[in-house]
């Protein structure tokens, strides 16, 4: 039986990409977690993962072998890799990428992975890798098997390509396909609510609460998921936009 390295965060993507792999695939996972102790929500996606795998055993007990016992580690114990962020570093300095797709790449490199699944998704109806990296980066792309994209090196035509391949050259993408509306759709379908709805999104949680101001926060309403947000979080941000718009329109008159 096949096993699929995947990262996990105890959020949507990844979480429903690990149900696909043991409850359609029948096939096993091995979850990776990176422990970043910069980020405020790792101790409530440390939770989550808990939850989640504790609910999809009580639901699907035979699947209880195909999760593996999540392997953790530090970033700060990731080793440095010179090439590996020259690149990200030549990335960043023309298109902003997240700060993790540097020590992501160092890990990979240094534990010898050259097929970690990332939950990376369709934006809106266009297949993106992430909101904000290149259509180089996309041009890459092959899909390996159905669904199952990786980048093809065999592809690379410019320094563009090449750096976006050096970063990202040790995943597999196998949800990129689907937007988060869609795969929630598919998951109320195949009756995996009850878990899917325990996933976490909020980078800076209030109280053990999604704070509704952060991105994830804010593409959560945008996806349909608002409602794991507390009323109050939600409203006092939205209020605060409103009345930002309005003051800058306010002053905007005043200058003319």
């Amino acid at each position: 039986m096949e096993t699929k390295n995947l990262l996990w965060t105890g959020g949507l993507d990844s979480t429903f990409r690990l149900l696909q792999i043991v409850l359609e695939l029948r096939q096993k996972v091995q979850p990776f977690y990176l422990i970043d102790d910069t980020r405020p929500s790792t101790l409530m996606e440390l939770k989550t993962i808990k939850n989640i795998k504790n609910e999809i055993i009580k639901r699907f007990p035979e699947v209880k072998n195909n999760i593996l016992p999540t392997k953790f580690y530090a970033v700060a114990d990731v080793a440095s890799n010179t090439e590996i962020s020259n690149s990200f570093q030549q990335l960043k300095s023309i298109r902003h990428i997240g700060t993790q797709y540097d020590w992501l790449a160092r890990f990979c490199f240094e534990q010898k992975l050259n097929n970690l699944e990332l939950g990376v998704i369709k934006k809106g109806e266009v297949t993106e890798f992430g909101e904000s990296l290149s259509q180089s980066f996309a041009s890459l792309v092959i899909e390996k098997e159905k669904h199952l994209y990786f980048l093809d090196e065999t592809k690379i035509k410019t320094e563009k390509d090449q750096l976006h391949f050096e970063v990202f050259k040790y995943y597999h993408f196998p949800i990129l396909h689907l937007s988060k509306k869609e795969m929630l759709a598919k998951a109320y379908e195949n009756g995996w609510k009850e878990i899917i709805d325990l996933t976490w999104f909020c980078h800076k949680p209030q109280n053990n609460k999604p704070c509704g101001k952060c991105n994830p926060c804010r593409t959560a309403v945008s996806e349909g998921l608002g409602n794991k947000i507390p009323f109050f979080n939600r409203f006092v941000y939205d209020a605060k936009t409103v009345l930002g718009v309005y003051a800058l329109k306010k002053m905007l008159r005043k200058g003319k």
